[in-house]
């Protein structure tokens, strides 16, 4: 799903299976899992052509926004350089049951409100779950 919010940014929402029905799962902690694997993926985008260049900013354990919600996640943040121009993007990524939650916002560097872009994940937590 593409949202659009009230500030410049456009979050890309995910929903997909995890560990596909095995028991035990392949992973103990997904989210954490892919979070931590963000970094690995914008090499590959870096190495593809599709960023110039990339810096992690923040990487970390992300509970639920503001503890309103005992789900553990992960949030990336990181400035990509695209064809001269910066970007901020952010990974926010969570595990819900047998689910992953995922949002990528990627925009102009400095365009959008970050603590919107929280807003937004909190209202979107609370109505998955």
């Amino acid at each position: 799903y593409r949202y659009r919010t009230d500030s410049q940014s456009r979050p890309d929402v995910y929903v997909y299976p995890v560990g596909l029905g095995l028991d035990p799962p392949l992973l103990l902690n997904p989210a954490g899992e892919e979070g931590m694997n963000f970094g690995m993926l914008l090499t590959v985008q870096e190495q593809q052509g599709r960023v110039d260049s990339f810096e992690i900013i923040e990487s970390e354990p992300r509970d639920s926004p503001k503890g309103e919600l005992p789900i553990a996640g992960w949030h990336v943040h990181a400035i990509l350089e695209m064809k001269g121009a910066k970007h901020d993007t952010h990974l926010h990524i969570y595990t819900i049951d047998d689910q992953m939650l995922k949002i990528r916002t990627t925009y102009p560097h400095g365009r959008a409100d970050a603590a919107k872009l929280e807003e937004f994940v909190t209202e979107l937590l609370r109505e998955v779950t």
